[in-house]
């Protein structure tokens, strides 16, 4: 049997906040925008006892946690911790597959894992808090849908190992809403029709629950029913796009509201991409209106980007080209992707001169600016103006 294990950091941000301040550790940690009109990106636990939640408002997070240490987002230091925390699980295993800037499976198949599988994974969550100074919740089961499940349920700090007799104890109490792969919209509706639980969709029959699940019925069916077993493969071949939709909390056609939702999706976006490695060509933005009807406009740039703000400038551009007034989702995609070591391989390739030339240039500026004034300069341009003298 496969053993596949899910590994969680918990509250990412607000961890990453507190291993640079050990100081904010226990207290209500809210990131997010620094303008009333933005919204909460990340929240530590004690923050979302008070009702914090991801896309808040931040004025009315202000309003809700009126304690709460309130911090802009750091994109890049959020990735260089990510960086760490993989680097580290990639030293000690052969098979990791980085799901997101916060999470990874890992096939543990053919790692002896002792005679207490349990305290080996207390080791190794002791270890990465000790060497990262990041805590972190792990799935342990024998496919990714039951480790992902399984690192969702006890948090933070959470080990659960998941045998397939543990599926119908475990996974079936669970709230519909809590299952891995079904999106909010469609456990909405599925709760409408009576089916609350895992176990309530695990033992219906209904077309309704068929009609609503479409395809993807017989496939979720088997994974809460615990029958699906996987090894994990590494696929050399890159993910086409990376993207994300969020629904916003009601219809609004408030430009400041949508605005800032575009700027979070843009935020997701550009670190799923760090963490992948990729950079992309095409940019993308969807909306859907209050009827349901989603357009999309797509933009290709000259140069490759992970950058959230160059994203979003872009991405900005394109809603300004869109006649819908009233937005019920907005999704923001970055497809024709590409790794950054490609890319780079192009510049030296193509670029050797120009690269040099701009890499000289923005020194110069740089020490200029130090000194308060022109006095440094390329040579060629002090000859030029010897020889104008």
């Amino acid at each position: 049997m496969p053993v596949i294990v899910h590994i969680d950091m918990n509250c990412f941000f607000a961890s990453c906040e507190v291993k640079r301040d050990p100081s904010l550790k226990g207290k209500k940690i809210i990131i997010g925008g620094t303008s009333n009109r933005s919204i909460v990106s990340a929240a530590s636990y004690e923050a979302k006892k008070d009702g914090i939640y991801t896309t808040m408002p931040i004025y009315l997070a202000k309003e809700t946690c009126k304690n709460g240490i309130f911090l802009p987002v750091d994109h890049e230091y959020y990735s260089k911790v990510s960086d760490e925390i993989f680097s580290f699980l990639k030293s000690r295993y052969k098979i990791v597959d980085v799901a997101s800037i916060d999470e990874a499976y890992i096939d543990m198949t053919d790692i002896y894992l002792g005679q207490d599988p349990y305290q080996y994974f207390v080791n190794l969550q002791k270890e990465i808090y000790e060497k990262i100074h990041i805590p972190c919740s792990i799935g342990v089961s024998y496919c990714r849908f039951l480790a992902k499940m399984g690192s969702d349920y006890k948090k933070p700090l959470g080990i659960t190992i998941i045998k397939k007799k543990d599926v119908p104890d475990i996974i079936w109490p669970l709230k519909i809403e809590n299952t891995y792969g079904i999106g909010k919209a469609t456990s909405n509706k599925l709760i409408e029709i009576g089916i609350k639980t895992i176990g309530d969709l695990v033992n219906s029959n209904s077309i309704k629950v068929k009609e609503i699940l479409g395809s993807f019925y017989d496939n979720i069916i088997s994974l809460c029913k615990g029958e699906i077993a996987e090894r994990i493969t590494i696929h050399n071949e890159p993910p086409k796009s990376i993207g994300n939709s969020h629904t916003l909390e009601r219809n609004t056609n408030d430009y400041e509201t949508i605005k800032e939702n575009l700027k979070w999706l843009c935020d997701e976006v550009s670190m799923r991409l760090k963490a992948a490695n990729m950079l992309g060509y095409t940019i993308s933005l969807t909306l859907k209106d209050q009827n349901f009807i989603s357009k999309s406009k797509s933009k290709q740039i000259i140069d490759p980007t992970d950058d959230n703000d160059k994203i979003l400038i872009e991405i900005l551009k394109l809603y300004d080209k869109f006649e819908i007034k009233v937005i019920r989702l907005v999704g923001v995609t970055v497809s024709n992707l590409i790794f950054k070591e490609q890319y780079h391989k192009q510049l030296d390739l193509f670029s050797k001169e120009i690269i040099a030339q701009d890499t000289t240039s923005d020194l110069i500026r740089k020490l200029n600016g130090l000194a308060g004034k022109e006095i440094f300069m390329k040579a060629k341009d002090a000859i030029k103006n010897e020889s104008g003298n």
